[in-house]
């Protein structure tokens, strides 16, 4: 990918977000709930809300896999993007989702990403362009990131990312999640 295409992706996420932000500010979360909470689980509270906001309010679609338990979670905006919902699916919480809709030639080089940021613990970015196919027909390309979060030894437990969602060029991102080919 050249220079400008990633640069104009970058500047477009960080767009993307500020004015998600925005939103939350001008709409902050809920009130407390009823029961007590401590003043760092009142925190860590207000933090998942505001980062929910803004997640919920982005273009982009994130993921959660919790890799020893084999679980991995998308969000809806995830689903969406790809034309797809977690009806489509028998198991949606699961890494066969990914993979059964990813183009087959990403799958490999996905994987060894994967391989190489967990064997350099988080040193190698995993960050990259893949293709799925999308569930009105054709095909999708979105932009990937993700970083381990959670280890035990060097054993990797959990990690979490967002896919971007591309077309044949970054200023024609989608922001409805609505797409019929980009074949």
């Amino acid at each position: 990918m050249n220079l400008e295409i990633v640069l104009v992706v970058t500047l477009a996420t960080m767009a993307v977000t500020a004015l998600a932000m925005m939103r939350l500010l001008w709409h902050p979360p809920p009130p407390p709930p009823a029961f007590p909470l401590s003043p760092s689980e009142g925190l860590a509270r207000h933090e998942i809300l505001r980062l929910s906001g803004v997640l919920d309010h982005s273009l982009d679609g994130w993921w959660d896999w919790e890799i020893r338990d084999g679980r991995e979670t998308y969000s809806d905006r995830w689903f969406g993007m790809l034309g797809y919902s977690r009806g489509d699916f028998e198991n949606p919480d699961s890494p066969d989702v990914w993979r059964s809709i990813i183009k087959q030639e990403d799958l490999g080089p996905t994987l060894e990403l994967f391989k190489a940021h967990v064997d350099s613990r988080g040193a190698v970015p995993f960050w990259t362009t893949v293709t799925y196919k999308h569930g009105g027909g054709g095909e999708v390309t979105v932009l990937c990131r993700g970083h381990v979060v959670e280890w035990e030894g060097d054993a990797p437990i959990r990690m979490v990312g967002t896919h971007t969602l591309l077309r044949s060029s970054p200023w024609e991102r989608l922001t409805d999640g609505s797409v019929t080919s980009t074949s």
